[in-house]
């Protein structure tokens, strides 16, 4: 069904993609995500909010707070970004008090990891700009700017390039890839795909094969791009929501589709697994590559929940712990894992 716009909404400047009353007037809560202020449109019955007034470009200066627990950043972190809060929280692996706590942020959703070094890029759609941090720090290290787009969802190469889904660009336009060469901070390149209505997710892998998940004119899909450029071609279909993406150890594709389930692709996108979210709303994701763990983004509870994962053989199995990082009202997106060479 091709998005219509049906009115306006109320809002702050920046916007959150959220599920509306169905026919029994119960309410399926946020399933994706795009800045606050906002027109509503419906997809498949659902209304989505989107930004309705472009964001100011003289953002205010960037403030951030300092990790309120040890230094000490070996191990693994498992991250988390709460849309409505505007703050990114990480804990160490198997912890329940954050160890680190991000503010200074405009909405952030997903975030990505650097696989070579670990520095952690957050998807600030409110800002329109990418703040890296070095693993369980909170002062930023450097920011890549997205000027004119909404991102809301970061992967980063092995040679240290980096991908943005956005959303939709500011004037409300199709949603895009930016690409920046290793170490640029400004956009390097586009990637447009004529699919893309709303963008929602994207990976890469080191054979810098590049899938982007978004919604479009026939709901949830996703695109594979050789090369990371050119035109996408669409390997996954019938999606009730996109959500995150990412590629497994074997080069096997998981994708949530947001509040049905957790869907594995093999490398020729054939359905190998399909595990059922259970009622909750896991939007964002991030393997665990050391100890074949997933986690999700739980815009319901606002938890970040880790399942145990176990690729085509096992698919997304039981939650094997639940980290209490946001309350629901926060609209928990994000999910992330950090280890790298600093353990």
């Amino acid at each position: 069904m091709r998005i219509t716009r049906i009115g306006y909404a109320l809002g702050i400047a920046a916007a959150v993609a959220i599920a509306g009353c169905s026919s029994n007037g119960s309410s399926l809560g946020p399933i994706a995500q795009g800045p606050v202020g906002s027109q509503s449109v419906v997809r498949n019955h659902v209304p989505i909010i989107m930004p309705a007034k472009l964001l100011s470009t003289h953002q205010s200066a960037r403030t951030t707070a300092k990790g309120f627990s040890s230094p000490d950043v070996t191990g693994t972190f498992v991250y988390g970004c709460a849309f409505s809060l505007s703050e990114c929280v990480a804990f160490k692996h198997n912890h329940n008090t954050p160890a680190v706590t991000i503010t200074g942020l405009i909405n952030p959703q997903g975030i990505g990891v650097d696989p070579v070094n670990a520095n952690v890029y957050v998807a600030d759609t409110g800002g329109s700009d990418i703040p890296v941090y070095a693993k369980g720090s909170s002062t930023p290290i450097s920011d890549l700017s997205d000027p004119g787009q909404f991102p809301v969802s970061v992967a980063v190469g092995r040679d240290h390039s980096v991908y943005v889904m956005n959303i939709f660009d500011t004037s409300f336009g199709p949603g895009s890839i930016s690409v920046y060469a290793p170490g640029s901070t400004t956009v390097t390149r586009m990637i447009t795909d004529p699919n893309i209505i709303q963008g929602i997710s994207v990976s890469i892998d080191e054979h810098k094969l590049l899938i982007a998940c978004y919604n479009g004119s026939f709901g949830g899909q996703c695109d594979e791009f050789a090369h990371a450029r050119g035109h996408g071609v669409t390997k996954i279909t019938g999606m009730f929501f996109s959500g995150g993406v990412s590629f497994d150890n074997a080069e096997n594709v998981v994708v949530s589709d947001q509040t049905t389930a957790f869907n594995v692709w093999t490398p020729s996108f054939s359905l190998c697994a399909s595990t059922s979210e259970g009622g909750n709303d896991e939007v964002m994701l991030g393997l665990n590559r050391a100890t074949t763990e997933l986690e999700g983004g739980d815009a319901t509870t606002g938890n970040i929940d880790q399942f145990s994962y176990g690729s085509c053989s096992g698919g997304v199995g039981a939650t094997n712990h639940t980290y209490p990082a946001f309350t629901p009202s926060d609209t928990e997106i994000g999910a992330a894992v950090s280890a790298g060479p600093r353990n």
